[in-house]
This record gives structure tokens, sequence and C-alpha cells, in this order.
């Protein structure tokens, strides 16, 4: 049997070195050393990392005659020593501020993210306390408090604003765990601190915005409602509940909309515009009138507004609505006032010609009265030349209000 066959097991890229040291033994290298660290491959097709010591046997002659050793397996080694590089190099590349210390507030260990944001170096952290570092003040205001409640096997968290001597002024998430030693025992404690800048920023600008929408509904003479898709209420802003004569939203809250209290004329509308946006997910107007719990009649022109999910599906309803009732009574008054003006337009035109008329009743009864002799027919003529003139003081009358003017009699020459 080849004595060399166990290299055969020796995965192909470790065999060079493996090689070179068994050739370093037979050619007279006497020390008791340890081979390289290298891979075989089992019988059945596993990996295992092998580390043998080798040491040479001599013959009679006191020459090389062979070479022992004593192989280890240290796969599990390998593996832990791996999972640790990976740990490392995670906490070597986060963004997040990573620190561990020691009962003594000693710095054991802190990753690149921790070391920039303060503007020091490894080397001025590690070894050294916070104190000695930062300084009491910052010791005792920011670092004591939650490490000694921490080093009591509680954890702690909290946010808050920092001034660091690189990045500024940062709002940070800083979170405290105890570092427990192989008895179990507190050992220390890790420091993890996130910059959540942006999102605190965010959330305030979103919070300012919601303020601001929610002081705009409230406040607005636009009534706006939120629907499910099971057309519940869920929101309604106060002009609405005003319009209503509802004292608070939890009154209707929940409730079906259009609500059971309004009348059919918008009801019936309302619900089947609401169907509409939900089926086809499109914008839906519409004009209705509905009778309030007073008995007053009210007009609404309303828009509604399917809102889509992150997957394009109607997710709820949004239904804007706009008071119109005051609209409504100007178009009514318009509208009269348009038959009115026809109606004088109309008058005049019969006045005007009736006038005409008239005249030559009154010329005629002029000149009839001024040839009569006899106290009858005198009489008689009078009275239809006052008759004339009456008639001809309405038709006066009738133009000077189609012309929309005030007539006025006046003595000339």
């Amino acid at each position: 049997e080849d004595p060399m066959s166990w290299l055969d097991a020796v995965i192909e890229e470790d065999r060079p070195a493996v090689l070179a040291a068994i050739s370093a033994k037979a050619a007279g290298d006497l020390s008791v050393s340890a081979f390289p660290e290298y891979r075989i491959v089992r019988p059945d097709g596993t990996q295992r990392w092998i580390l043998a010591q080798s040491f040479p046997m001599l013959d009679e002659r006191g020459e090389v005659c062979r070479i022992a050793g004593i192989a280890q397996d240290i796969t599990e080694r390998k593996r832990g020593e791996e999972q640790l590089r990976r740990y490392e190099q995670i906490v070597a590349s986060s963004r997040d501020m990573m620190a561990l210390l020691d009962t003594d507030f000693v710095y054991l260990a802190c990753n690149e993210a921790y070391v920039a944001a303060f503007g020091k170096t490894k080397q001025e952290l590690v070894g050294h306390t916070v104190p000695e570092v930062f300084g009491e003040e910052f010791f005792a205001a920011v670092i004591k408090p939650n490490a000694q409640h921490c080093l009591a096997g509680h954890g702690a968290r909290y946010q808050d604003w920092f001034d660091f001597p690189v990045q500024g002024r940062r709002y940070m998430d800083i979170a405290y765990s105890p570092y427990l030693g192989q008895g179990g025992a507190v050992e220390g404690f890790v420091v993890v601190g996130r910059d959540i800048t942006e999102q605190k920023l965010a959330e305030r600008s979103l919070r300012d915005s919601e303020e601001r929408l929610r002081a705009w509904l409230e406040n607005s003479p636009v009534c706006s409602k939120v629907l499910d898709l099971d057309f519940n209420l869920q929101y309604m802003s106060s002009s609405g509940l005003k319009a209503l004569k509802l004292d608070d939203l939890s009154q209707v809250r929940g409730k079906p909309y259009p609500f059971d209290f309004l009348s059919e004329s918008f009801r019936i509308p309302m619900a089947s515009s609401l169907g509409k946006a939900k089926a086809t997910g499109e914008v839906v107007a519409q004009e209705a009138c509905m009778v309030d719990t007073e008995g007053n009649e009210m007009w609404f022109d309303s828009t509604i507004v399917p809102v889509n999910d992150d997957d394009g599906r109607v997710d709820y309803l949004i239904v804007v609505s706009i008071n119109t009732t005051e609209r409504k009574q100007l178009e009514r008054r318009l509208r009269q006032s348009e038959k009115m003006d026809a109606i004088g337009q109309l008058a005049g035109g019969i006045a005007h010609d009736f006038n005409n008329q008239l005249t030559g009743i009154i010329n005629y009864a002029g000149i009839l009265l001024s040839q009569l002799e006899d106290e009858d027919e005198r009489s008689c003529a009078t009275r239809i030349l006052r008759a004339a003139e009456r008639g001809a003081s309405l038709t006066a009358q009738l133009l000077a209000f189609s012309r929309e003017g005030k007539l006025r009699t006046t003595a000339v020459d």
C-alpha cells in the first residue's frame, strides 16, 4: 500500500502546502512543528479541517526514516472562527454606532461608526474609560444613568438629540444591553446608537402636514367625509356636522352613509354614485337635494373620489360636498327676475300700443268737446276724455315699469 495514499483525501488546493511540509521534514528538519491547516474529503463526501503535529523518526544511523504525526479535527473551531469573522464584518460595516464597555466603564471594543461620530480613533477609545475620553460631565449626564441600570441586568432605550463634533446635531435612538459572560454574570454593557434624524424630521413634517390638513378640513365650508368600502362613515368634517345639526362625530361614526334620516331625494342618488365609484374606481360627481332634521331644504354638489391602495385596488372613498343651497336660491331669484323682466317687456309693448290708441281717443275727444254746445253732449265727451286720460296715465306707469324708471309729469309751454 502506498504510504502517501492519504494525500488523495487532501483537497487539491491545500495539497501543495502539505507536500512542502512533508518534504521539509524528509530533508532533515528535526523540529516538532505543526503542518499548515488543511482540508480533507471524507468517504461520505463531507469536508473537514485538519490540524496535524509532525515529528521525524530516525534510524540507527540517525537519519530520518519516516515522519510521524498526530491529526486533530478542527472543523468546529474553524466554523466558529468564520462565524466570528462574519459578525466582526457586520459590526464593522454597520452604520449604527456600537461599543462594548466593561463594568468600570472602560471601552473594550467599538466600531468605525462609533469612533467617526465622535471624531476619535480606536486607540483613543479602547482601553480608556468614558470620563477619560469625554469628561466627567458627559459621563455623568449621558452614559452613567443608563449604564448603571444596564449593569443591574436591565436593558435601557431612549431617543434624544445629541450634538456631535463631526456630524453636528442628530436625533439618536440609543439602546443599552447587558453583556453576559460565560457564567451568565453581567461583565459589561453594549451601547448601540442609530441615527434616526431623517426619520424624526419626516415624522415632524408629516405631523405638521396632518395638523394643517386637519385645520383646513375643520374650518373649511366644504364638507369632507371618509367612507370604508361598506360605505360606513369614518370621518366627517365640522361643516358637515353643522349642516346636519349634529353635535359630535360620535353620533354618526361607523353608521352607513347616506344616513337613514336623510331624505330619499338625496339618499337614492348618493347610494348609486357611491356604488359606481367603488365598482369603477372613477371619480363620480352629483348634485342632489336633501332635507335636514328641521325640514329645511338644502342642496349639495358632491364629488366621490376612490382612493387606491398600493396594489391599485380601491381602499376607501372620500366624499367632498359643497353646500349649494344659497346658489340655488340665487338661481331661483335670477329666474324669477328674468321672468319679471320678460313680463315688463311684454307689458311695455302692450302699453305702448295701447297708448297710441288712447292718444287718438284723447285728441278726438278734445276736438269733439270744442265743437259741441249741448251740455249733455259735452258732459259725455268730457267723460270720454277723462277716461282716456286715466287710461293714458295707467299706460304711462306700465311703460315706466318696463323701463325700471319713474314717470314724473311736469308742465311745459
